[in-house]
């Protein structure tokens, strides 16, 4: 068994044979909706969040709790491991990072438990995940882990296209005419999410157009980066238009890793919506 031991939370979107395979700890955020909370992809789905947004109830979405995190840690420091590294959804988008460090606070000064803010979610946390894991199976220490992880995500980044413009409008990103419209154009809105910061930059009116931008952009992002390029695509409820990307990406880069993932969480779904699809990558 290796010395250190991963929590995340749920948001990275990690299968269940994973987190068995690699002993990861997953601590759920939490969705509330018409004040009745939920634990993210356990007491309820991606499916019937959604559903409840379409239908005009109030759904809200908060971190998990500081107790839940000192939990988990003790239970991996139970089971033998020396060290612990808990990675988090970005602090820009959650407050999951500062109940982390303060389920850390009882382990302070113990060399223990290391908390840190992966500026990212879903497919790129993912992939910065297994980064980490590969370095901690091969002896690395956890300064030199986190190191690794800041360099890698220098070049890594998030993109989605989301289906049509009304999660946008729900979100309060643009008006009601403004949805409407593009609607009725079938515009596909591009956001990037870089560095911890959320951005609408694009919008394509065919998937075509959509994907081509995705590879155009990914190149440019990672030119003159030296190792291998790594892709995770996700979906809500699209499957095939993922594939769809998947086989695009293969074709302009026949040398990297890519692969479709498990579907968002319930409470990324609530910004991204039926239809859509996102990918993550590194270059390690």
């Amino acid at each position: 068994m290796r010395k250190i031991g991963f929590v995340v939370d749920s948001t990275f979107c990690l299968s269940e044979e994973f987190v068995k395979e690699q002993n990861i700890q997953v601590v759920p955020l939490n969705i509330i909706i018409d004040e009745k909370t939920y634990r993210d992809n356990i007491d309820i789905s991606l499916y019937e969040v959604i559903d409840a947004s379409h239908a005009g109830k109030k759904v809200t979405t908060s971190q998990p709790s500081p107790l839940l995190y000192e939990e988990a840690y003790q239970a991996l420091l139970d089971k033998g491991y020396q060290q612990v590294i808990c990675m988090t959804i970005s602090s820009t988008l959650s407050g999951t990072y500062q109940s982390a460090v303060i389920g850390a606070e009882e382990f302070e000064g113990k060399n223990k438990v290391f908390v840190h803010d992966s500026l990212t979610t879903t497919a790129e946390a993912e992939l910065l995940l297994n980064v980490a894991i590969e370095l901690a199976d091969q002896g690395k220490t956890v300064t030199e882990i986190l190191e690794r992880i800041k360099e890698v995500k220098k070049t890594s980044g998030i993109l989605m296209s989301i289906k049509d413009l009304d999660s946008l409008f729900r979100g309060g990103r643009l008006s009601k005419i403004q949805a409407i419209i593009g609607n009725l154009l079938h515009i596909k809105p591009i956001v990037e999410y870089w560095q911890g910061k959320t951005a609408l930059i694009d919008k394509k009116r065919t998937d075509q157009k959509v994907f081509e931008y995705f590879i155009d952009y990914i190149e440019k992002k990672i030119e003159g980066v030296k190792g291998k390029l790594k892709v995770f695509v996700t979906h809500i409820n699209a499957l095939e238009r993922a594939q769809q990307l998947k086989e695009a990406l293969m074709v302009k880069f026949p040398q990297a890793l890519v692969k479709v993932v498990k579907e968002v969480t319930p409470v990324l779904a609530i910004h991204v919506s039926y239809g859509g699809v996102a990918l993550g990558w590194v270059v390690d």
